[in-house]
């Protein structure tokens, strides 16, 4: 029927989007739904396409060192072969084998072609007393050597972002004890993965294979020669003492196929360890002992055969400079919030619980993430290894702070130390904190007439923040103009007008007001 009773009977007619007795809902559904796969597909997010770019990114040509005199080097870049299997060492940077952890997947790669999943850079340790390199004199600097600490990160290609705009952290190789959280699916041994932070967990040596009682000697005297492509080794974790390992038996499915799973693990030859008769003679010491090494443990270093495999004409990204990420933590953790730093100031000194002014990587990581800031694990290596210059992983927080803040211009700082010098009545760089107390007026602040804090509140916020910091100078209970001036200079950075500040900052003492 093509008429309803209504329209027969001269009834108003159906606008032109509703059909007799139907209303077109399904239609506009479907296209809806249309648009939204055309969209998604147009922007790379649907899961075929992230597949397509995630395939075509990790197995794109890269270029490969080649070595003249076949030395391998800090800087190479590498194939890590196995010599029974003849599997490269590969690693996929988007699967996280421990979810959450940022652990990524290191598996057996059939594939022994120079692609970006499958080649390593060879750097030195960026820090500890292993990033203080061991000088052989007379010798070449540059050449890697058995026995040298080094760490193995993935290939840059792996980390340029989909939009070719910026780069990714780098991933170093690493493995840790084995645990019930972190061990392989197949063989439940000690995993193998790609992480974001250079700790100890990424520091690899090379050894001599051996043999038992003939290869034991070779070992022990090998330590500090050169390493060449192409000459089998074990890979020692300098942590667990393990060797990284692989073979044929242990096979897991991955977005490219079936490949190897990888672990560390002890495993040696059978046989007895007796050389009595050696020892007896000079040959070899107790010192020189040591298991036959299995094959499922060795490796070798591939380097390009053609010189032209080493050219590149890669367009990469910049990396962010240490700078440009202060920038955006203070964009993100402070931006035009006038009580920012205060607050930030709070949280660190709530986690020194020894009071020495220091706090860890792991505590400035999570008072950024709980203040709403996420960055990825090498960023915040980037940024503290900027105030960390001892290398212990320790640094003093009221560093970073003032990193983080604005550099103060002369004019604030003059009037700064103006108002310091009408409070020292005594004219001795020490202002007791009774008098700062008495002379501050706390209802003139932003944060108590926004009403975000109350002015009693305010005060003894102000004065435990003061006390706090000169505790750690040793200077209680008076402060110092550098404790005045660093304490002032958290609302100097929130205000970004100089009458503004200067109307502000006069406000809050008596004698100015």
């Amino acid at each position: 029927m093509q008429f309803t009773p209504q329209q027969i009977a001269g009834g108003a007619k159906f606008s032109s989007v509703t059909r007799i007795g139907n209303w077109s809902e399904e239609i506009a559904l479907a296209d809806a739904k249309l648009h939204n796969f055309q969209t998604k597909s147009a922007g790379g997010s649907l899961l075929l396409r992230k597949q397509q770019m995630k395939i075509a990114q990790c197995t794109q040509v890269v270029p490969h060192t080649f070595s003249e005199d076949g030395l391998v080097r800090f800087g190479d870049t590498i194939i890590l072969q196995h010599t029974s299997t003849g599997r490269s060492l590969a690693c996929d940077p988007y699967e996280d084998i421990f979810p959450g952890f940022r652990k990524f997947l290191v598996t057996g790669c059939a594939d022994t072609s120079p692609i970006a999943r499958n080649t390593f850079v060879v750097c030195r340790p960026q820090n500890g007393r292993e990033a203080q390199s061991t000088y052989y004199e007379g010798e070449d600097q540059s050449v890697l050597r058995y026995g040298d600490p080094f760490i193995l990160q993935c290939n840059e290609s792996l980390l340029i972002s989909p939009d070719g705009q910026s780069m990714a952290p780098p991933l170093y190789l690493a493995s840790t004890q084995k645990n019930e959280r972190t061990t392989t699916k197949v063989t439940n041994k000690q995993a193998a993965y790609m992480q974001e932070t250079p700790s100890a967990d990424c520091l690899w040596s090379v050894q001599k294979p051996s043999r038992g009682k003939t290869g034991c000697t070779e070992r022990f005297v090998s330590h500090g020669l050169p390493v060449y492509s192409n000459e089998p080794f074990v890979l020692s974790h300098q942590c667990t003492n393990t060797f990284i390992s692989t073979n044929a038996g242990t096979t897991e499915l991955s977005d490219f196929g079936h490949e190897y799973e990888v672990f560390t693990s002890r495993e040696s030859g059978k046989g007895k360890l007796a050389v009595m008769a050696s020892e007896f003679s000079g040959k070899t010491t107790t010192g020189q002992l040591t298991k036959s090494t299995v094959e499922e443990n060795e490796w070798v270093f591939m380097t390009a055969a053609d010189p032209m495999a080493a050219t590149d004409n890669r367009v990469l990204p910049v990396a962010p400079q240490v700078e440009e990420l202060l920038d955006e933590i203070f964009q993100n953790l402070v931006g035009n919030n006038v009580g920012g730093f205060m607050e930030l100031r709070k949280d660190f000194h709530d986690l020194d619980r020894v009071h020495d002014g220091r706090i860890s990587l792991r505590e400035v990581k999570k008072v950024f993430e709980k203040r709403g800031l996420s960055m990825a694990n090498g960023r915040y290596d980037q940024v503290f290894n900027s105030v960390d210059k001892k290398g212990d992983r320790l640094i003093y927080y009221r560093e970073l702070i003032s990193l983080l803040r604005m550099p103060l211009s002369d004019s604030r700082m003059a009037l700064m130390v103006n108002v310091y010098r009408d409070l020292d009545m005594g004219g001795n760089n020490q202002v007791p904190l009774a008098t700062l107390s008495l002379q501050y007026q706390p209802q003139n602040h932003p944060l108590v007439q926004n009403a975000t804090y109350g002015k009693e509140e305010l005060r003894n916020v102000y004065l435990t923040n003061l006390i706090q910091s000169n505790q750690i100078r040793k200077q209680a209970p008076y402060v110092t103009l550098d404790s005045f001036v660093d304490y002032f200079s958290d609302l100097s950075s929130a205000i970004q007008d100089d009458e503004e500040f200067e109307a502000v900052f006069t406000s809050l003492w008596c004698k100015l007001s």
